[in-house]
């Protein structure tokens, strides 16, 4: 006579007709190997951090008109800890095919990188070479509504995987 029984799992059944002559049936542990799964993200883009005091939508259209770039409104960054949402702009170059990504800092009381709370926006190119370097910069401060813009190192970000979307 058998009855339903839960088998944790981990756990199997054996007969234990050899223990103490008695017949029936036990539960055994046994032992599953643990795999870890290490995955390492690259970080292969630029990242520019802006200092404005206007509104998402004022900086991306002063950065189209100065730039001669196309932002374009595009769904929200929600983070997966506060459930945040933090707006962002794509332009894709068809160019060189590089693809700048303009993305709140802020949204509220809560930082997308929380790290580099001075900084209210983001700037994300992926694809940007190395030409471009400190002229890119310089054009970039000379946007009217652009009080400061300057490059950071993403590997030394703690909460860079906030930054990995597309």
């Amino acid at each position: 006579m058998f009855h339903n029984f839960f088998i944790p799992p981990g756990f199997i059944f054996t007969h234990s007709s050899h223990l103490s002559g008695r017949r029936g049936v036990l539960l055994k542990k046994i032992s599953m190997p643990f795999f870890h799964l290490n995955i390492e993200i690259e970080f292969d883009f630029q990242l520019v951090g802006i200092t404005c005091h206007e509104k998402d939508y004022r900086l991306a259209w002063a950065l189209n008109r100065a730039m001669q770039w196309g932002f374009e409104k595009c769904d929200d960054i929600i983070t997966d800890t506060s459930g945040t949402a933090f707006p962002r702009f794509v332009y894709r170059c068809q160019e060189d095919e590089t693809v700048h990504w303009l993305c709140a800092n802020r949204s509220g009381i809560d930082f997308l990188v929380p790290e580099i709370p001075h900084y209210d926006y983001l700037l994300k190119i992926e694809n940007m070479g190395e030409e471009s370097g400190d002229d890119f910069y310089r054009e970039l401060r000379t946007v009217p509504l652009v009080i400061a813009a300057y490059p950071i190192i993403v590997d030394k970000l703690k909460s860079k995987q906030n930054l990995v979307w597309s």
